[in-house]
């Protein structure tokens, strides 16, 4: 398991991004949010209110919108653009657990450079469906946080940012 992308340099100032992320959350709905414990997990972390399983969520940090062009990710860029990209399977592994558990999904997404969250609420915790829709395609985007890995082309998930009640943002 040494060779995943989050043993990398790279992949551990993200990991650290994470936690900042989830502290933010955790202050803001007053919540626990703890990592999952393997480090292939398809999950970033299970959230705990009143220590009972509230929901499980991924957890993304962007500082670009194209790191090969360098351009920023800022909710400024993202407001031009009616979705935000996700890898399709993320969604998929979501909606899973939520079934199984019982529990909400969310994806969570930490623009650095704008110093806010974006809130996805993904599936409900009765019946585990998705609560919006959103388009997926075929597209290049990155391997990884680690850019040596190159680009790779992946079924990914545009999810709508306007009209979408499924989604916030969270000023920090």
């Amino acid at each position: 398991m040494k060779n995943l992308d989050c043993y990398t340099p790279v992949g551990q100032k993200w990991i650290r991004k994470q936690y900042e992320t989830n502290a933010i959350l955790e202050k803001h709905y007053g919540v626990e949010i703890k990592p999952s414990e393997e480090d292939d997990c398809p999950n970033d972390g299970w959230i705990y209110k009143d220590d009972k399983l509230f929901g499980v969520c991924e957890i993304k940090n962007r500082d670009y919108w194209s790191r090969g062009r360098g351009t920023k990710m800022t909710l400024e860029k993202l407001e031009q653009n009616p979705t935000y990209l996700v890898t399709a399977e993320k969604l998929y592994l979501l909606k899973e657990i939520s079934q199984i558990k019982d529990i909400n999904s969310y994806l969570f997404v930490n623009l650095v450079n704008s110093n806010c969250i974006l809130e996805f609420k993904i599936t409900d915790d009765f019946f585990g469906e998705f609560l919006f829709g959103f388009t997926e395609e075929n597209s290049r985007t990155r391997y990884s946080s680690n850019d040596y890995k190159g680009d790779t082309i992946r079924k990914n998930a545009y999810l709508p940012i306007h009209n979408n009640p499924y989604f916030k943002i969270i000023k920090y």
